[in-house]
């Protein structure tokens, strides 16, 4: 087998850029849904519900959740797909993951949920860079989905493919830190 350029995306790479596009469309909708249904229910009936919320100091963790909802959205599915994994392919754990329990995800989930975060958001930002820099007409901005452009002047597919793509380097560029960090682990 030929040996694969660092440079170019492996296909676990890909992989993991197709999977974090199809969590962050369950996340958009799921977060649009509750959207709806918050705003259907009457403001008093709210208030009077959960107003201690917005008197308490618990109202600065409502400021991050949407931060940490999808970083432990992107753990629990890791954790998920793990056990799968697990369940049915024994033979494709690697082993910085170890065995799987059934109830809490390890640090290995939580720091893929982290860098899936962070690489979510950096993708869009650079995909929103790349597509402007290349555009005839201004962007249009962010449409009804937050994690995926659209444009006036090129096709969604377009757009689809350089966040993939992105996302793929930047999984690609955390596959080659680890490799690094490993083999310097090594050596010393």
């Amino acid at each position: 087998m030929k040996k694969w350029p660092v440079w170019f995306p492996l296909p676990n790479a890909w992989m993991s850029a197709i999977f974090l596009l199809f969590l962050a469309f369950g996340i958009t909708n799921l977060m649009r849904l509750l959207f709806k249904l918050l705003s259907s229910v009457d403001p008093e009936w709210l208030q009077y519900l959960f107003g201690w919320l917005f008197n308490t100091r618990f109202s600065y963790v409502l400021f991050l959740m949407p931060v940490l909802v999808p970083v432990a959205a992107i753990a629990v599915a890791h954790h998920l797909l793990h056990i799968v994994l697990d369940r049915f392919y024994p033979d494709v754990t690697t082993p910085e993951i170890g065995t799987t329990s059934y109830f809490l995800p390890s640090i290995t989930s939580w720091w893929e949920g982290l860098y899936g975060w962070l690489t979510l958001s950096l993708t869009s930002l650079a995909s929103f860079v790349i597509l402007g820099l290349f555009s005839v007409s201004y962007p249009s901005g962010f449409s009804d989905s937050f994690w995926l452009l659209r444009w006036e002047g090129l096709s969604f597919l377009t757009a689809l493919l350089v966040w993939l793509t992105v996302a793929a380097y930047f999984y690609q560029f955390e596959y080659v830190m680890r490799r690094h960090l490993m083999s310097s682990g090594r050596s010393s």
